[in-house]
């Protein structure tokens, strides 16, 4: 993709590795958060237990290739459905002009091509449905405090109340209008 400035080898270096679900115990792992320059599905293939409970995946995600062989945006969505995970939204999205735009005082194209960006996964209404009490309490943080995402904290208070016959999901929505 004409994108050869941006991504030479410098270096290669042998690193040793450890799969996530041989060091992260079941139920260690709410939040995964990675940047790991086009390795996302060794990382994946590494955590398949845990990310059948992790609550928010954070992943850098190229919709055009960088790196040789590496997984695109719709590799990595694909992977993560398969884990009851569903794509929220998009974050630091950087893009460019194609590399055939030339830089010669003309102005940037105000549709340039899409890179890369962080993606950000949550679970799915249909396994939001089945989480117990804590783990929804423990997504009803993350999606308020870490994602930003006060419907899907909603939702998750909605699945503790469910099962506490509390009442957080209500006073969460009436705190909102009283903030807002």
């Amino acid at each position: 993709h004409q994108l050869g400035e941006l991504v030479q080898v410098k270096a290669r270096h042998a690193v040793q590795t450890v799969r996530l679900d041989d060091v992260v115990g079941p139920g260690g792992m709410d939040l995964l958060k990675i940047d790991v320059q086009g390795a996302e599905l060794l990382v994946f293939d590494g955590a398949v237990a845990r990310l059948d409970e992790c609550l928010v995946v954070w992943t850098e995600v190229e919709m055009v290739p960088l790196y040789e062989g590496q997984p695109l945006f719709g590799d990595i969505d694909a992977r993560l459905r398969a884990h009851g995970l569903q794509f929220l939204c998009f974050t630091g999205m950087a893009s460019r002009a194609l590399a055939s735009w030339p830089r010669d005082g003309l102005p940037a194209p105000r549709r340039a091509q899409q890179l890369w960006a962080d993606a950000i996964y949550v679970p799915a209404p249909e396994r939001i449905a089945t989480l117990p009490a804590d783990a929804a309490a423990r997504l009803a943080l993350l999606a308020h405090h870490v994602v930003d995402a006060c419907d899907l904290c909603h939702a998750a208070l909605l699945r503790f109340d469910e099962l506490t016959q509390g009442d957080f999901a209500p006073r969460y929505r009436q705190a909102l209008r009283n903030a807002g």
